[in-house]
């Protein structure tokens, strides 16, 4: 199908489906900020320090029990034989099921003694035996989504999404406000809800598999996948190294301005996420249905970082207003690290447009390098600074790691699927962003409401200078016809 589309038309419907997704993760991570003031009358900042450290495992965990396979599942689906696609399924699920059983029960057994040489200020029981548990659950649910979304199901996807939150803010605000626990009633909830989905997707999966499974069901998947193995270790010890440093050097109430920090950096890592669900099986269905992939795909990054550096600017700008209506002063210098955070999210946004490459050409060898190098940076900066200059010394450790391995991804990426690099339009698109950004910070009249229109019309501004300058308006505008055409299609 994508082979006869030109390239409006696949950007409409590149938009179309990230506009689609983005519908039920907005209003989610819209509605879990909206519902921080609430928690914020059972809670205190030292419980978010407990929540954020204890959650760094969950994370952590993550990729390390995926084992690379959610991605190669998206790789191999549309190339394997459709026939064949249930064999391969119930081999990578029951597989990823299995071995994440036996390490989370090894985790558990050792759990007190391992993750007391991590964490000095949050004990094992109850609070990180809670977090490898959910770890566990949350990974039933992956190879289901990762389905939906290169299936292009749209709407359940959505759905799916939606009553996740819906359930996990029920379940948890039961725990934190009638039964009163605290930071363990909040990860408790978590557990609860990952577990009640978990078994929702399992019986799904059931639909989806066949049996017997053969060692070729597995070859060819773990052989693309074993590079990103010790990858998917490396980026969880990416998203745990910086509350290492934190629980050693940071009081938990600091913690907890970090972890809300972090959290509304998150906010706009959600408008990335929904671009990733639409980009990836996009970038794959482009590479395996039409010969001119690379030339295809050579602006479309461009798009991709000019989209999403909008909502960044209005998350950066509008975070401080949003926290001073909210009112409770406990939580005000929290704004002071936003801004940090959104930047670093969006040099993930520049890696998932402008890095692609060693997935599409097959040639994953490198990643652990790149990984490699982007901890080492992060974890030489932190041991070098953080005694020092505490959580600024993190944030900015952060920011160099990341940018040392989405460097050294786009360069290696396109020295394997080589094709243009805007680099003049891209230079453009930072100078009016990072512009309208310095602009809106410098607003501050006392009046929260001038304040708000003022730096919301920025953002519009900083828009329609994009489309202007960067995207060329002619096309522009013809794409937004096309996302619109696309999106009354589908709904």
């Amino acid at each position: 199908m994508y082979s006869k589309l030109n390239k409006r038309q696949l950007l409409g419907r590149l938009y179309g489906n990230a506009f689609i997704y983005g519908v039920g993760i907005v209003l989610v991570r819209a509605g879990g900020i909206l519902l921080l003031p609430i928690y914020w009358l059972k809670l205190s900042p030292t419980d978010y320090g407990i929540i954020g450290l204890s959650q760094a495992i969950t994370v952590f965990l993550g990729p390390v029990l995926g084992m690379g396979l959610y991605d190669a599942v998206q790789r191999f689906y549309y190339e394997w034989k459709e026939g064949e696609r249930p064999r391969y399924l119930a081999a990578l699920w029951s597989f990823t099921l299995f071995a994440s059983f036996v390490l989370c029960v090894l985790l558990d057994a050792v759990g007190a003694s391992l993750f007391g040489q991590i964490y000095s200020q949050v004990p094992f029981e109850p609070y990180l035996r809670i977090a490898v548990w959910t770890a566990f659950a949350t990974n039933i649910s992956m190879i289901p989504l990762v389905l939906l979304r290169v299936r292009e199901r749209l709407k359940p996807y959505t759905l799916i999404v939606a009553g996740q939150f819906l359930t996990q803010t029920a379940i948890t605000l039961y725990f934190v406000f009638v039964l009163d626990w605290g930071a363990e009633g909040y990860l408790t909830g978590l557990l609860v809800n990952a577990s009640l989905w978990g078994v929702i997707f399992a019986l799904s999966m059931l639909r989806e598999m066949r049996f017997p499974v053969t060692a070729m069901h597995l070859r060819e998947p773990f052989r693309y996948a074993f590079p990103i193995i010790p990858t998917s270790l490396l980026d969880g010890l990416n998203s745990v190294v910086d509350r290492y440093f934190l629980d050693k050097y940071v009081g938990l109430q600091q913690i907890g301005h970090y972890t809300l920090a972090n959290q509304f950096g998150l906010g706009f890592n959600m408008f990335n996420q929904v671009m990733k669900n639409s980009w990836f099986p996009f970038l794959y269905r482009i590479s395996a249905e039409r010969a001119d992939g690379p030339v295809v795909l050579s602006r479309f990054p461009l798009y991709y970082i000019a989209a999403l550096s909008l909502p960044a600017l209005g998350i950066a700008l509008l975070t401080k207003d949003l926290i001073v209506w909210f009112g409770d002063e406990k939580y005000f210098d929290l704004y002071e690290y936003v801004p940090a955070f959104v930047l670093f999210y969006f040099l993930f946004v520049v890696g998932n447009a402008m890095g692609r490459g060693l997935d599409l050409a097959k040639r994953m060898g490198p990643t652990p390098f790149i990984q490699l190098a982007g901890l080492a940076t992060s974890v030489g900066l932190m041991w070098l600074l953080v005694p020092r200059y505490g959580i600024w010394a993190v944030i900015g450790a952060l920011i160099a790691g990341t940018t040392v391995r989405v460097g050294l991804l786009i360069v290696l990426s396109h020295r394997v699927y080589p094709r243009p690099v805007h680099g003049r339009r891209l230079l453009l698109l930072a100078v009016i962003v990072g512009g309208a950004y310095f602009a809106g910070s410098a607003v501050d009249s006392g009046y929260l409401l001038f304040d708000v229109l003022l730096k919301t019309l920025m953002v519009l501004i900083c828009g329609v200078a994009l489309v202007w300058f960067v995207l060329d308006r002619k096309p522009a505008l013809a794409l937004a016809g096309n996302v619109l055409r696309s999106l009354k299609a589908k709904i």
